[in-house]
């Protein structure tokens, strides 16, 4: 449009200029008449466009000025121009109860732009006052009451389009008060347009939202064949996209004419073919005047229209507004349907109606000279003529002007003058009286921001007002036409806000909004299937089963997730139904106490059978291969424990071949039980020297042996190639997820069913080769039974396997391992212990003359000790990544092994597994630093462990920890403390010893080494071991303890025993050395072995020593074995029935663990600088965080965790009693290693027989809570 603008610009330049040359000559020749109401003279002038007259439009090919005076009076613009003649009066007296420009008088000058040719005449007229102004800088002060510095106007878009352009050029404001294009707000075009009405923009928005609130999505747009409609159908059509609108139908409606007339009776016809219920209308009234006429005419009845603010106009009686009063007087317009439309908020505007009135009054006089007003009637100069003279009030009807209009006009000179106070640097009495040049006007004009009544009154930098819309609906209550508020849209935040119940659907159902959709609402789980071109036509298509229809996208079904599923014709998905065997079902609860009951009747079976090792009905069932086999079932009975909960990764692991191997070795002793019998009976005879080498070479063991390592190869070769891990199964039932372990169906799996299968055969050949044997060895029935048990229970195992799978499967699958093992049981072992019960008489040899010895090897399991255990070669080290590494220092090996073959070092024939748990303390205590919010946030800790036995092997292992190349090169330069480390921090050594050696050579790198369990009181010297530190107390402060225990007691005469290793020796020394000085006598001294020598003499010895000192009294300083040792073949003695003997408590170090990673943690913390949410990752020297960690103080589990200047904690020992008899330990009282004072309450002990008082960390009591 802003093109069009300049087309007419030069097709007028010639004329117009012309005209606008003589008409400021008359002017300045004196030969203009009185300006009356239509100038004003001010310090600074405001020029006004309003279409006061409306000229009709010109059939002329050549453009030409209009002669505004022979125009119809135009009612609308007449208000519109006196309300800025009120709003400038009201500034100039202040009368508004604000002095906006105190000291400056504002004057106006208004332009009737009755048409376009006249609005450019207008324009250029203000350019023409720029140019003099410019010319003739020394006429300023006069110049300045003529020369407009601003413009208000013009009312139309189309009109605005070359003003804009013309004279944003020379950056003159201009606000206007009725032009909407959305066009408008484009400031590279128009950088000095503003307006105080919304744009069309927001208008369309919101005839969108009205749209969508009443989910209206098939509709027909109509707009007029202007630039206003033009534009407002554009926009309306790119937004109904947005927000799934379809248009069924678009139209331009044209100006009615009688040739047209068929055309518009078209347009309405395929309205109603479309079938839309609702249709937008965005036009002029004067366009739209011409086509509701043909609506009624149509009988186009019951639906719904939506009219643009134009529409709604409150000014009927102005020509734009036509259609207010003609459509509604028409016959039967009510039966068109219900009428919703935009209109800008209403507004008072108090004192101006008074004013209007007496502006008509005084306006009312004679023309004054007929011959001059002819000469400007002939120029077309009649700008400045007095149009109103003969005007009363009846013409002008106060009561039906639009306010909002001329709100607009008053608010438009309003922000001129707040600019313009800006500009002027107005106070509350004065303004400067400064030159207002136009562009500085307009950068103030952009920042006002103030508020008229209760409307505030900015611009954004479009140059548009914050201003929202009403949402008026006609209303034919009583048969009369009245316009109803039912809504209002606000743009800023975008909001439209309406009440449905206010409108009156004057549609043929009487509250009930109409719908206007193309195809209904599809079912809920049915997907569109689009129809046509329209994505608002569409048929309705279900969602098959696992689908669900997402409302984000109506046109098609997404799939579910994994872990979801949902019905045909879903519109969400749910979880998939875990499925496992849960602890706590009852099916798992029964199963369970079978378990446990079958593993209680395996074992006192085997008790049974130990007792009567010797007995001919063991013997002849294999004697200790019986134990094995029973040890075997209890192994395949455990394995079932894995088939419940959730599975885990060791328990796919275990499960099958826990039971596989078990089963196997049980079923090998019975095929070489039957086959050895055989031998016996039928073979020894026939092939002596065969017998010979097979009892001879411990055959038996070797078949079982080997048997048994087949087996253990099948169950590696099942983890190492198809590993179990748990697994979800999806694709077995639609609403479900089996929890279960994968490699079921892999080779190795098969492999090891194939192998055991097999082995069963065996069983039932070899025991049927012997059913001709006498009856106390012909095993053919009970092991026919068992191996049939056996059978049956697992073909029904794989029979549901195949039909079903989940719970039920695991039920079945423990079902049948229990059955497996209750039917060896049963069918095997409960005939000899109903002999060896019931029938002891049958239990002689008289009865089993011919029975045979058989030679084999004890395999002994101790459950109840987890001191040691047999283990594999162990690699030199355990490591868990971390961006910052911990490093660890345990003894895992309890016997050093040898290395192997392919260089992987074997650390040890049996593992301590006090140090495995140690090992995972650390590991978790680390998961809960990494896992925390507030101690090392975003900061990882990792840990390298390494294994240390011996000294040189400790040595060995600290090295790589200590080394950035993971070892120290022969010749080279020592690493010194200032520089970098693998790790910044060592936990342990687990031992005094081991500390005292290590402890110097991680000092000389300042290495923080802190140990949860060594002692030794020399590591506290800071000159030999610097960088050590500890979370527990030393030697000496136990052996203090101990003093006080006895002094407290009275117990004078006591016996020391000790173990020759550095703990027992050290505490041993400083007990005597301080032993003086509490009063206290050593009767006798004993030293302990710990090495591989015969403990038991020694203990012996030590034993009767005590018993011919006569003490009551006896302090144990030894490691734990050597005091169990001890301990035991004290109480066994019964002239030391009535002792107190006083030990530290089996090693226990929960709270050490803690302690000590969180002492490393914190003092990262601080050298990391770190935050309650963030730390900053940076290099830095182990030095530095050691000296963090001396100056530690927190809490943690409740007690203060602390160091002294030797890196020991304040930490004191509980005083605990123990009773054999009662096999409880109760607390009776605490050593304070502050106060050093011994706190015991007597009421707490009783003597009874075998009494311990153990001296324990005070820890302890805190790694219990």
């Amino acid at each position: 449009m802003a093109v069009c603008g300049r087309v007419t610009l030069q097709a007028f330049g010639w004329m117009t200029w012309a005209a606008v040359l003589q008409c400021w000559d008359l002017a300045a020749a004196g030969q203009f008449g009185p300006l009356s109401q239509f100038q004003l003279d001010g310090d600074y002038v405001i020029a006004g466009l309003f279409p006061i007259h409306n000229a009709g439009m010109s059939d002329k090919s050549v453009p030409e000025l209009d002669d505004c005076q022979n125009g119809i009076f135009n009612k609308h613009g007449y208000h519109l121009m006196q309300a800025m003649r009120f709003a400038i009066e009201e500034i100039n007296n202040g009368s508004r109860g604000e002095n906006v420009l105190p000291g400056v008088t504002l004057g106006y000058q208004i332009y009737d732009i009755c048409s376009k040719p006249a609005s450019i005449l207008a324009t250029l007229d203000l350019l023409v006052q720029q140019y003099d102004y410019n010319r003739e800088p020394e006429s300023h002060s006069t110049a300045s009451r003529t020369r407009a510095i601003a413009v208000i106007g013009p009312d139309s878009s189309s009109y605005a389009f070359t003003s804009a352009a013309t004279l944003g050029y020379y950056l003159i404001p201009e606000i206007s008060y009725e032009a909407t294009n959305e066009m408008l707000s484009n400031k590279q075009l128009y950088p000095a347009f503003f307006r105080t009405i919304p744009s069309d923009r927001n208008q369309v928005r919101a005839m969108v939202q009205l749209l969508v609130k009443f989910k209206w999505t098939w509709i027909a747009l109509l707009g007029s064949d202007n630039d206003y409609g033009q534009q407002g159908v554009q926009s309306l059509s790119e937004l109904a996209s947005e927000y799934g609108i379809c248009i069924a139908y678009k139209g331009i409606i044209q100006t009615y004419t009688d040739s047209r007339r068929e055309q518009m009776l078209q347009m309405v016809r395929s309205i109603v073919d479309t079938r839309v219920n609702t249709i937008v209308v965005f036009s002029s009234k004067r366009i739209a005047s011409g086509f509701f006429p043909l609506v009624v005419e149509q009988n186009v009845t019951g639906k719904v229209w939506v009219g643009s603010e134009v529409l709604f106009c409150r000014d009927p009686q102005s020509e734009d507004w036509s259609i207010s009063t003609r459509v509604s007087a028409l016959p039967g317009i009510e039966r068109i349907g219900t009428v919703l439309g935009i209109s800008t908020k209403t507004a008072t505007l108090s004192g101006f109606e008074g004013f209007e009135a007496l502006a008509v009054e005084k306006t009312r006089r004679p023309v004054a000279n007929k011959s001059e007003d002819e000469r400007w009637r002939a120029l077309g100069c009649l700008q400045g003529r007095d149009a109103f003279g003969t005007l009363t009030l009846g013409e002008v009807p106060l009561e039906e002007f639009d306010v909002q209009s001329s709100f607009n006009v008053y608010k438009a000179v309003y922000a001129l003058a707040h600019a313009l106070r800006s500009l002027l640097d107005c106070d509350s009495l004065a303004c400067s009286r400064v030159e207002a040049l136009p562009w500085r006007l307009l950068e103030k004009l952009r920042q006002v921001n103030f508020s008229v009544g209760s409307e505030p009154v900015y611009f954004n930098k479009h140059g548009d007002p914050p201003t929202g819309y009403d949402i008026m609906a006609w209303d034919w209550a009583g048969g009369n036409l009245s316009l109803r508020l039912v809504g209002t849209y606000s743009p800023d935040p975008e909001n439209l806000d309406i009440d449905a119940s206010l409108i009156n659907w004057n549609t043929g159902r009487q509250g009930v909004v109409p719908e206007s959709v193309c195809s209904p609402e599809c079912p809920e789980g049915y997907r569109r299937l689009q129809t046509g071109t329209h994505a608002c036509c569409f048929d309705c298509q279900a969602c098959p089963p696992s689908t669900f229809l997402n409302r984000s996208g109506y046109t098609f079904c997404q799939p579910c997730k994994q872990h979801e599923w949902s019905l045909p014709e879903s519109e969400h998905c749910v979880n998939r139904t875990v499925v496992y065997l849960p602890w706590e079902d009852s099916l798992a609860v029964a199963l369970l106490v079978s378990l446990v009951l079958t593993l209680l009747l395996t074992l006192a079976t085997a008790l049974l059978f130990l007792l009567h090792l010797n007995t001919p009905v063991v013997k002849s069932a294999g004697g200790k291969i019986c134990l094995l086999m029973l040890a075997s079932l209890a192994g395949a009975t455990c394995s079932s424990f894995c088939h419940f909960g959730m599975p885990s990764g060791l328990g796919c692991v275990l499960k099958q071949p826990l039971f596989t191997f078990g089963f196997t070795v049980c079923l090998s002793c019975m095929a070489v039980r039957s086959f050895q019998i055989v031998c016996i009976f039928k073979m020894a005879s026939k092939l002596p020297r065969a017998y010979e080498v097979w009892a001879r070479k411990r055959g038996p063991q070797a078949v079982i042996l080997s048997s048994s390592v087949i087996a253990l190869f099948i169950s590696l070769l099942h983890v190492l190639l198809a590993r179990p891990v748990p697994t979800e199964v999806y694709n077995i039932y639609p609403d479900t997820i089996i929890l279960e372990c994968s490699g079921t169906e892999s080779v190795s799996s098969i492999l090891q069913l194939a192998y055991i299968t097999m082995l069963s055969f065996l069983c039932f050949a070899f025991s049927y080769m012997g059913k001709d044997l006498p009856a106390n060895y012909n095993e053919a029935k009970c092991i026919t039974f068992s191996l049939l048990i056996y059978l049956i229970s697992w073909l029904t195992f794989f029979t549901v396997y195949i039909i079903s799978r989940g719970k039920y499967l695991i039920v079945v699958n423990v079902i049948a391992i229990l059955a497996s093992v209750l039917g060896i049981l049963g069918g095997y072992f409960m005939p000899k212990v109903y002999i060896i019960v019931l029938k002891p008489q049958m239990n002689t040899t008289a009865h089993f003359q011919n029975c045979i010895q058989m030679y084999t090897t004890k395999k002994s399991i101790d459950c109840a000790s987890a001191v040691s255990q047999e283990a594999d070669c162990l690699p030199l080290e355990f490591t868990q990544r971390g961006e910052y590494m911990i490093g660890g220092l345990l003894t895992f090996c309890l016997t050093p092994g040898k290395d192997s073959s392919n260089g992987t070092k074997c650390k040890c024939a049996k593992m301590d597994s006090w140090a495995c748990n140690s090992w995972h303390m650390l590991t978790l205590v680390l998961a809960d630093i990494n896992n925390s919010s507030s101690l090392l946030p975003n900061i990882t800790l990792g840990l390298q462990m390494m294994d240390c036995y011996l000294d040189t092997d400790c040595f060995e292992s600290t090295i790589p920890l200590l080394s950035t190349k993971n070892r120290l090169q022969v010749g080279s330069r020592p690493l010194m403390y200032n520089e970098d480390t693998k790790v910044k921090a060592i936990i342990g050594p687990v031992y005094s010893s081991t500390a005292l050696g290590v402890g110097a050579v991680v000092g000389a790198f300042r290495v923080p080494l802190i140990s949860f369990s060594a002692t030794n009181e020399k590591l506290s010297d800071k000159r030999l071991y610097p960088s050590f530190m500890r979370t527990v107390s030393n030697d000496k402060s136990q052996v203090e303890a101990v003093l006080r225990l006895l002094e407290k007691f009275s117990w004078k005469w006591v016996s020391l025993v000790t173990s020759d290793d550095n703990y027992g020796t050290d505490a041993g020394h400083l007990f005597v050395d301080l032993s003086s000085k509490f009063g206290i006598c050593i009767a006798s001294i004993s030293v302990l072995p710990t090495g591989p020598l015969d403990i038991m003499a020694y203990v012996a010895t030590t034993v009767r020593t005590i018993i011919t000192t006569r003490t009551n009294a006896t302090v144990i300083f030894s490691i734990d074995v050597p005091a169990i040792v001890f301990l035991k073949a004290a109480f066994r003695e019964p002239a030391l029935r009535e002792r107190v003997w006083i030990t530290k408590l089996v090693s226990q170090y929960v709270f050490s663990i803690y302690a000590a990673v969180h002492t490393v943690a914190h003092g990262m913390h601080k050298v990391l600088g770190c935050t309650s949410t963030h730390c900053t990752k940076k290099n830095f020297r182990s030095n530095e965080l050691l000296k963090e960690m001396m100056k530690a103080n927190f809490s943690l589990f409740n007690r203060t965790v602390s160091f002294d200047e030797n890196g020991d904690p304040p930490f004191g020992y509980d005083i605990l009693l123990w009773n054999k008899e009662e096999s409880d330990l109760k607390k009776i009282g605490s050593f304070n290693l502050e106060t050093r004072s011994l706190d015991i309450e007597r009421s707490w002990v009783r003597w009874l027989r075998n009494m311990v008082l153990h001296v324990a960390s005070l820890c302890l009591s805190l790694s219990t809570q």
